[in-house]
């Protein structure tokens, strides 16, 4: 028996049994029963020839498709046969049925007997007498192998201009995907109310196990129906196969949006569990009997009536065909099942597989009703691995596509079985912008508006899908691409004005940002004005809700927004953010749009004095527009001190924590340093690993800066009551040997304290601030140049005190000048 096993995750996909079994040489010594056997009749392929005389002389059997003479009407032709009375139907199944006993009762001991309802074919298991018994049978026309088939292994949808057809609103509402593989996860949450049907066809024979739910025969049956039938297998390699592909097609997740996100889904399991002997050093694989995939195809076709089905996805499959005419000689069944399917209006799609061949193709890619994808990377290039024939239906994007997995993770995989789900899911969306369009006329409309790509490898140029394009020319109706109003580069900002009178013809009434994809991840930074509700004006990234711009005062200027654009929620290429009003006439507008690529910036060290200077001349791009620094989470609570110059209102300059405000920037002398800022960050506010500060402008233009930015745990000296402290802090402030201000903390004991200090190098009256928790309780004195003062003493009353740790702080209006403190000592 030949079959087929390939990679799956890679990019290279290698046969390894069908080379080897080819130039086997038949056994010398025949097994009993198989004296003076011989193959000759041209019922049997020439291909199969060599296979079943191996496989007989190995197992004393093999599988078989039989081919049975067809009643009056052939099943190709089902163009009303389809749409037929219920009469119509019964009559041509019991004719199948009629044939199909007639074979079976002629044959000795038939094993394993599969019946399909609507193709005149059988999938039996037979020895070398009962085969010969078949040949000679008038009513047998064609014997193939029921050969093995094994599986054929978030930025793609804007590459096939799927977000242009979602914006028109064409997302596959009303149709059904059917996806014939591995099974499909359906608690994941990409799938949730997606699931309408379920099957499974799944082989339990010699060393293959039945992978249904309930195992082979459940209840008499030969197949399974219903709830959970169509569940994905699990603990095999490539389990995850059917998951992953049903996601490209119709997940509706809003970050991995499937093609036809609003589709529903049929999964259907055909793969069964086969031991060591078939899968070249796993101790277990899954592949499909060829039977199992045409009584899932057959059972498709059953229900046409049930459901409106737009398409069957089958990312599976092997073998090597150089035509079509060979392919369908090959595999008359499926030839059939496909036309049945076809006639019915449902298309057949299929990857085209990996091994690299530049012309030919697996079955059932091969068969020339079904509709054949190839694979391409982001740049349109033809993957080497992707198998590419003149008769090639299409491309489409297979490289690094991220979809979901079992549970509610999402992973990369390349592969033309990554291809195909992308026009599965197309035809659907297509199906749901008209819906009595034809397989024909749909296919049609794809190959006439794709983009044609060059395989440098054969010289053949297919067209890679376009949906956008394809239903415009299938409905007769362009679809309107998004156009920007504004283009964004990124760390620039743009500080014009956008929607003042918003509503009143001045400007739109929504409008439309666009920017490049460049891998990384952004923030988009704006500020608004007259925005009255919190939900009034909303941004949309490529059509899906990102947040809202906050309010902000009457006609005023709000402090400014920040929204997050990770990379992973980027289209390659063009990507579209909108403005939209929830109630359009009121005047408001938004300024100082910048799309900021989120980067290290500065990276502070608790306790490390950074001395640069940032943001000095403001908005002349000689420095960034804004300042972010990151630092550690180390389990404490830290406080960050910094000293501003040039801020001249105080919301003007609004400090941020990881995205949450935490304060503003004092005003201090036009053109020079305030006294410093303090803001607290706990511990409880910090995030695990790393944490991001940011100063944003309200206002941009204006020139201001920052300096002197020390993260500090949040307190430096603790005191006890009536125990003298004899150290120096402070002492040639400025130059790192020190910090540049720090805190001292004491427990509250419910008594009246009084606070006494020694200064040394005090200049001015105000250069030294002392703050109890915040709030200014006086001034250090002024003393002898390079000598210390007479002394301070401060009240602390209990009235003013915390419960818990209290905190004293040294504050300095003007950095740099040497001085310090010594002989610090709380009296009770």
């Amino acid at each position: 028996m030949c079959l087929h096993k390939f990679q799956l995750s890679g990019l290279k996909v290698i046969p390894f049994i069908w080379a080897l079994l080819i130039f086997v040489a038949a056994p010398t010594q025949a097994e009993p029963g198989n004296e003076g056997f011989s193959i000759s009749s041209v019922k049997i392929q020439p291909r199969d020839v060599e296979k079943f005389s191996y496989e007989l002389n190995k197992t004393g059997r093999v599988r078989v498709i039989v081919g049975i003479a067809s009643p009056d009407e052939p099943d190709a032709i089902l163009q009303r046969n389809h749409m037929s009375t219920p009469s119509k139907k019964l009559s041509r199944r019991e004719a199948i049925n009629r044939l199909q006993e007639r074979v079976v009762e002629k044959i000795a001991k038939p094993r394993a007997v599969k019946r399909f309802r609507n193709l005149s074919f059988l999938a039996l298991e037979v020895e070398s007498g009962e085969l010969q018994q078949l040949q000679e049978m008038d009513e047998v026309i064609s014997i193939a192998e029921d050969e093995l088939w094994s599986p054929t292994l978030d930025a793609s949808a804007g590459q096939i201009g799927a977000d242009v057809a979602w914006a028109a609103g064409y997302t596959g509402i009303g149709q059904a995907i059917v996806i014939l593989d591995t099974g499909v996860d359906k608690n994941h949450p990409n799938f949730t109310g997606k699931i309408v049907a379920e099957a499974c066809f799944s082989t339990g024979f010699g060393a293959a196990t039945s992978l249904c739910p309930a195992g082979e025969n459940p209840s008499g049956a030969d197949f399974q129906v219903g709830s959970d039938a169509g569940t994905n297998c699990s603990g095999i390699s490539s389990c995850d196969h059917g998951t992953h592909v049903a996601g490209i097609a119709a997940g509706s997740s809003l970050t991995y949006r499937g093609i036809a996100s609003d589709a529903y889904l049929i999964p259907i399991q055909v793969f069964s569990k086969f031991d060591s002997t078939y899968c070249s050093g796993s101790s277990s694989c899954i592949l499909a009997y060829f039977s199992d995939v045409l009584r899932a195809l057959d059972w498709v076709y059953e229900q046409r009536d049930n459901f409106t089905i737009a398409s069957a996805n089958l990312s599976l499959g092997g073998g090597m065909y150089q035509s079509p005419a060979e392919c369908n000689q090959a595999n008359s069944a499926l030839e059939v099942a496909v036309d049945n399917l076809r006639a019915a209006g449902i298309a057949t799609v299929a990857s085209s597989g990996n091994e690299g061949y530049t012309s030919a193709m697996g079955r059932p890619a091969c068969i020339t009703g079904v509709i054949s994808v190839g694979g391409v990377g982001f740049g349109d290039g033809v993957a080497s691995w992707s198998n590419s024939a003149a008769w090639l239906s299409m491309l489409a994007p297979g490289v690094s596509i991220k979809s979901s997995v079992p549970g509610t993770g999402y992973s990369n995989k390349s592969g033309t079985s990554m291809a195909a789900p992308h026009v599965t899911g197309a035809i659907a969306a297509m199906r749901s912008a008209k819906q009595d369009s034809s397989v024909d006329e749909i296919v049609a409309s794809i190959v006439n508006t794709g983009v044609p790509v060059l395989d440098s490898r054969n010289g053949i140029t297919k067209p890679r899908i376009r949906l956008d394009a394809a239903i415009g020319d299938l409905i007769q109706e362009p679809i309107i691409e998004n156009t920007a109003d504004v283009v964004l580069s990124p760390n620039i900002i743009d500080n014009s004005e956008y929607g003042w009178r918003w509503g009143d013809g001045l400007h739109k009434t929504e409008f439309t940002v666009g920017f490049q994809y460049t891998g990384a991840d952004f923030e988009l930074d704006v500020t608004a004005y007259d925005v009255d509700y919190e939900d009034e004006i909303s941004i949309h990234l490529n059509g899906e809700l990102i947040g809202y711009l906050s309010e902000g005062p009457d006609n005023g200027l709000n402090a400014g927004d920040n929204i997050s654009i990770p990379a992973s929620q980027q289209l390659q290429g063009e990507n579209y953010l909108e403005f939209r009003q929830r109630v359009p006439g009121w005047i408001w507008g938004i300024t100082n749009l910048l799309l900021k690529e989120l980067v290290d910036g500065v990276v502070l060290a608790p306790g490390v004095l950074d001395i640069n200077e940032y943001g000095w001349r403001w908005g002349d791009n000689l420095h960034k527009t804004e300042v972010a620094a990151k630092f550690q989470s180390t389990g404490f609570d830290l406080e960050l001190s910094v000293t501003a110059f040039d801020i001249d209102h105080d919301d003007e300059i609004s400090v941020h924590l990881n995205g949450e405000l935490i304060g503003y920037l004092r005003k201090g002398p036009n053109n020079g340093l305030n006294a410093g800022n303090t803001f607290a960050v706990p511990v409880s506010q910090q995030l695990q690993g790393e944490n991001y500060l940011e100063f944003r402008q309200r206002v941009p233009g204006w020139i201001w800066g920052v300096t002197n930015l020390l993260l500090k745990e949040s307190v430096d000296v603790v005191l006890t009551p009536n125990v003298l402290n004899i150290n120096e802090y402070g002492w040639r402030w400025g130059d790192d040997l020190h910090v540049t201000e720090f805190s001292v903390g004491f427990q509250h004991t419910g008594s009246d304290f009084e606070l006494s200090v020694t200064a040394f190098d005090i200049d001015h009256d105000d250069e030294i601030s002392v703050h109890l928790n915040d709030e200014i309780i006086g001034y250090l004195s002024k003393g002898p140049n390079n000598g210390l003062n007479a002394g301070n003493t401060f009240a602390i009353p209990v009235s003013q005190q915390l419960q818990g740790e209290n905190r004293l702080e040294f504050r300095q209006r003007v950095p740099g000048w040497i001085w310090g403190v010594t002989n610090l000592l709380l009296l009770q």
